[in-house]
């Protein structure tokens, strides 16, 4: 399925953005917001696939360190020197036990977390708006932002009041900036974007009506997030190693 931000939705007007994801004003209805939400998923970026707690121990003897020490325990062990052996095989459980317990008590934080932390908002859904958790916002919803909302998905400004945004989460800027209704350059670069907001900035004052646009992984976030898990570059020291 092609994604909706593959099109450059803010040099669009608002009629056509409407048009583009077959919505309106008044927002979507719960039925078809349902629809949506299965072809599209939820609005929340992946995490990183967890490790079962035997994975998650095996894994601890990836470290380059671990496999030398067991390969010397193993030549002692060859060689007849059992004490040695031992005691190398005891330090290499024990550092292995000593980080995966600390490894798995984080993963277990953060999924307390997590589960704690619900961000809501408010979408127009069947001509009214209602709080819902910001997990369930699809392309084509209609969100009302003002001061302190943090902003759900990616999406085009259509009415605004006074609206400015901290978006130095994508851009690095330390100022807020503005946001406008209207239409920009095809070719204009995130910064420049004055119609647009994206998701995980936040309204720092004002008001504004939004068209959802893009959600998840089909946001700039999502795709920054995205490239973060992709595994770095070996380096010039584990290739000596």
């Amino acid at each position: 399925m092609k994604r909706i931000t593959d099109v450059p939705y803010w040099s669009l007007d608002s009629s056509e953005a409407l048009d583009q994801v077959q919505s309106s004003t008044d927002g979507l209805s719960s039925k078809e917001a349902a629809t949506r939400l299965t072809a599209y998923g939820e609005n929340v970026i992946k995490p990183k696939k967890r490790l079962s707690q035997v994975a998650l121990f095996l894994n601890q003897f990836k470290n380059p360190i671990i496999l030398i020490l067991i390969f010397a325990t193993s030549i002692s062990a060859v060689t007849g020197d059992w004490f040695d052996a031992q005691i190398i095989l005891l330090i290499v459980m024990g550092s292995a036990l000593l980080s995966f317990y600390q490894e798995y008590s984080a993963g277990q934080a953060i999924e307390k977390l997590r589960s704690k932390v619900q961000i809501t908002c408010s979408v127009k859904r069947d001509g009214k708006f209602s709080a819902i958790s910001s997990q369930f916002v699809v392309p084509g919803d209609i969100v009302q932002l003002s001061g302190g909302n943090m902003i759900p998905a990616d999406g085009r400004i259509l009415e605004s009041d006074d609206l400015y945004v901290n978006q130095s989460l994508l851009t690095g800027e330390s100022m807020s900036v503005q946001k406008i209704a209207g239409v920009v350059s095809e070719d204009s670069e995130v910064g420049e974007r004055q119609n647009c907001v994206f998701m995980g900035t936040s309204v720092f004052s004002g008001h504004a009506i939004e068209l959802v646009m893009g959600t998840g992984t089909a946001t700039h976030y999502g795709r920054i997030a995205e490239q973060l898990t992709l595994r770095p570059p070996e380096t010039d020291f584990e290739r000596g190693i």
